[in-house]
């Protein structure tokens, strides 16, 4: 993970609480379908590095919030809430085994991660917290009045991380959502043309 993350610091604690992550991710990965058939053969480099490629442009500020959408095999939520534990992270999937592992795999790997057991639609959940600095999401799309909901719970310079592929365009962009690309980020392996879009509210004045 070290060497597909380039640039970030990871401590031992880290490391073995991503460790204990896998683990539970193979044990219960057969029985819950947390991770795509085509991909079980580069977990790391597909899942643990594209989550860790979010870190640089996470705050460092204790309790500032993330929602993670769909979060499924915990990627990228419970892997950043692993690797940045001021973040108070919201996990939300609305599919019951899949909630299960994320508890279970949470307390196994010591994390600081809230599952919430819904499907993201309108209205929102209303296990969210009310005001939200940073939203990811990573193969789901949202209705436009679910992303509006959600815009409207960021604080101002709040940020979305959006996990996208080839020749897909992040849908705030299309909304007149007042937001910017503030970076485009390749992802790890970089083969198939899936990469980070990094999502941030226009500074105005």
């Amino acid at each position: 993970l070290v060497d597909l993350a380039p640039g970030l610091e990871l401590d031992r604690t880290a490391i073995a609480a991503l460790h204990a992550h896998f683990v539970e991710l193979r044990r219960w990965d057969r029985s819950a379908g947390l991770i795509g058939p085509g991909t079980r053969s580069a977990i790391v480099e597909r899942h643990y590095a594209e989550s860790l490629a979010a870190v640089p442009y996470l705050g460092r500020i204790e309790g500032q919030r993330l929602v993670d959408l769909g979060s499924g095999g915990g990627f990228p939520g419970l892997v950043l809430a692993i690797v940045s534990p001021s973040l108070d992270v919201t996990l939300v999937e609305s599919k019951e085994r899949k909630a299960a592992f994320l508890e279970w795999a949470a307390q196994q790997a010591g994390a600081r991660g809230r599952v919430v057991r819904a499907r993201i639609a309108f209205p929102l959940p209303p296990e969210l917290p009310d005001e939200i600095e940073f939203v990811t999401l990573r193969a789901i799309s949202l209705e436009r009045r679910v992303w509006d909901a959600l815009v409207e719970r960021l604080v101002p310079e709040g940020r979305v991380l959006h996990w996208v592929g080839p020749r897909q365009a992040p849908p705030l962009l299309a909304s007149d959502a007042g937001f910017e690309i503030e970076a485009d980020v390749p992802l790890p392996d970089g083969g198939e043309g899936r990469r980070l879009c990094v999502l941030s509210r226009w500074r105005r004045g």
